[in-house]
Formats: C-alpha cells, sequence, structure tokens
C-alpha cells in the first residue's frame, strides 16, 4: 500500500488544488451571449445622452427562453436626483420598473436558463464608473440588486495592502464589470482599477467568483489566469489590460512621479 501513497497524494492535489470550475482552464460559462444595449439602437439616432433622449423609442433585449425581456427606453423622466435611468423588466404581462443611477454602455448578461439577468452600466462616463446590478425572478416577482459590495471592498483593500493608490481618491471605487455566470447561484465579476494616469497600475483588474444573491466572495483570481479562464468573455477592454504582474510586483506599473522612498 506504501508504493500508493505518492500517488493518490498526486490524485488529491489535481482533483482539489484548482477552482472547481478548472483552474487555468478556459470556463464553460452558464450564460448568453453579453449584449450591448447602445449596439442595438437604431442607426439613425445615437443612445440618448441625456433624458430627452429619442421619445417614443426603445430596444428590448429577451431572455434566452423568450418569456422575459428588459426594454430600454429612449426618453425617461429623472424623478430626483439618485435616479438618472429607468428600464423595465417584462414577465408575461407584467412590467417592473428598475430605476439605476446611470445609463451609458449599458451591458446585459442573462442566465442561460432565464433566472437572473447581469446588467453594468457607467453613472458617469465611458472611462468610469461602471456599476452591476442583478436583477433575479422569482415566478413574476422581480428584485434588483447590487451584488459587488464585497468585491469592491476587497478590491480597494488589496490595492491598499499593496500600497497602490491614486493620488487623488487614495480609496477610489473600481470599475465593476460582469463577466458572466457559473450557475444560477454564482457569478464572475471583475474589479478594475479605474482608467487614470494618476492611478497607480490603473487598467489593472481581478475577477471573482460570488454567490448569489448575497454577493459573498468564493474565488478571487488573478489578472493572467482570468485572462486565460474568460478568453472572449471578459467585458470592456480588460483582455487587453497591462501590467499582468501588478499584484505581484507593484513598483512595476507605478507611475516614476508616483514612487515611494
Amino acid at each position: 500500500m506504501r508504493l500508493f501513497h505518492p500517488i493518490l497524494a498526486l490524485l488529491f492535489l489535481s482533483l482539489f488544488a484548482f477552482p472547481r470550475y478548472g483552474g487555468s482552464s478556459e470556463v464553460q460559462l452558464f450564460s448568453g451571449r453579453a449584449v450591448s444595449v447602445q449596439d442595438l439602437w437604431p442607426p439613425n439616432l445615437s443612445w440618448p445622452s441625456e433624458p430627452t433622449g429619442a421619445k417614443g423609442k426603445s430596444v428590448a433585449v429577451p431572455s434566452p427562453n423568450g418569456k422575459k425581456k428588459l426594454i430600454f427606453p429612449g426618453d425617461w423622466v429623472e424623478n430626483d436626483d439618485t435616479v438618472a435611468y429607468t428600464f423595465f423588466a417584462v414577465v408575461g404581462q407584467h412590467q417592473y420598473p428598475i430605476h439605476i443611477d446611470g445609463y451609458l454602455n449599458p451591458l446585459v448578461i442573462w442566465a442561460k436558463d432565464s433566472s437572473g439577468v447581469l446588467i453594468s452600466f457607467s453613472d458617469a462616463g465611458a472611462n468610469c464608473c461602471y456599476e452591476t446590478k442583478l436583477i433575479s425572478f422569482n415566478g413574476e416577482h422581480v428584485d434588483a440588486i447590487d451584488p459587488t459590495a464585497q468585491v469592491a471592498h476587497d478590491f480597494i483593500s488589496y490595492r491598499d495592502k499593496l500600497g497602490i493608490k491614486c493620488r487623488a481618491w487614495p480609496h477610489e471605487y473600481p470599475n465593476l464589470f460582469p463577466i458572466g455566470w457559473l450557475d444560477r447561484s454564482h457569478a464572475f465579476i471583475a474589479a478594475e482599477t479605474v482608467h487614470h494616469s494618476n492611478c497607480d497600475c490603473w487598467g489593472s483588474f481581478r475577477a471573482y467568483e460570488i454567490e448569489l444573491p448575497s454577493g459573498r466572495i468564493v474565488e478571487t483570481i488573478n489578472q493572467p489566469l482570468a485572462k486565460k479562464m474568460f478568453d472572449g468573455n471578459l467585458p470592456w477592454d480588460l483582455s487587453e489590460a497591462s501590467n499582468d504582474d501588478w499584484d505581484t510586483n507593484p513598483k512595476s506599473c507605478r507611475p516614476p512621479d508616483n514612487q515611494t522612498p
């Protein structure tokens, strides 16, 4: 039996040394294709850049099973300073308003079983600040929440631990993008340091597997591994992110005038 102990040990490591979704191999996501709402907008109209928009126009993003959809209108009314845009989740004959605080570059990723949808958007401009919301469906009941608070906190704490700063906003909130679904109760989120030239390692990111709807972090995935695991599915320009060793050698991507002695 002693001869088999090393073999059993290697077998154990091969089974449990990597995350349950396959380690360094490409992940098969439990997602429909990512849909850019802006790209669906009629070519003779630009995506609304202010609340006057295109009156009476809208685009829809249906669920994979065709029984649900999100409707994005081209005109809306600002109810107060905290609501920049309202779109609608439609289930059967029921339509539910979803209020968010931004409307730029919305991206929609449905779960393959149509049980939920992730949507990201910017509340300021093309560069930042991107948020991600989870819309879940239970029968004809609809919930919309932010599942990324723990991810943002962990990413900021991780940068602080490494001494990575932004000079204007030392604890600047990251961009938070959806990558896709692992299954109906888990998703992958990317947290990115915003593209400001005064930030150390700007444009660098970390990926997270989170539990839904709690947002509990299950796994963290470094930048080079995330590029391999999610090849072709990374949002925004994350596949082109430089400084793959930003968290092992933070000084390698620190602006020269932002070096610490």
